[in-house]
């Protein structure tokens, strides 16, 4: 598997019986997170009660938030990804899922600045952006 990188061109999968194509990244982390959502079905799972909110935290290019989106269309999600090129792509393939609030941040366990870095797993595993803590900004937006 190969790193992510700048010039990793997005395809988009149509196939996989979404209402709307999915972008990644050929060769890269990407079509892991990909397999593991639509092909293993990682999270198809009958929950007790339907939910109303949910948190894709590390939200990587949106797979799993897509996944939920389709699943369950009442839910608002919140999908948080703190690596820039990730959250593009994030962006780009939740834009028509109008219950999926993307946010560029990390999740962390107190509202401060923090500064994530890459283990060597590419897009995957960190960044290298400094972010601001935005827990206290997905506390409002669920309330």
């Amino acid at each position: 598997m190969k790193r992510n990188s700048a010039a990793a061109q997005p395809i988009p999968f149509t196939t996989l019986g979404l209402k709307h194509p999915l972008w990644v990244r050929a060769g890269t982390t990407d079509e892991v997170c990909l397999r593991e959502v639509f092909d293993l079905r990682t999270y198809e799972f009958a929950p007790a009660a339907m939910p109303r909110v949910i948190v894709d935290a590390s939200a990587n290019v949106g797979c799993t938030s897509v996944f939920f989106a389709n699943r369950y269309p009442d839910a608002k999600i919140f999908a948080i990804e703190p690596e820039t090129s990730n959250f593009q792509l994030l962006e780009q393939n939740t834009s028509p899922y109008k219950n999926v609030i993307p946010i560029h941040a990390a999740l962390w366990s107190a509202n401060c600045d923090l500064a994530v870095s890459d283990p060597g797993k590419g897009k995957w595993g960190g960044a290298r952006d400094p972010l601001i803590n935005k827990l206290a900004r997905v506390k409002q937006f669920a309330g």
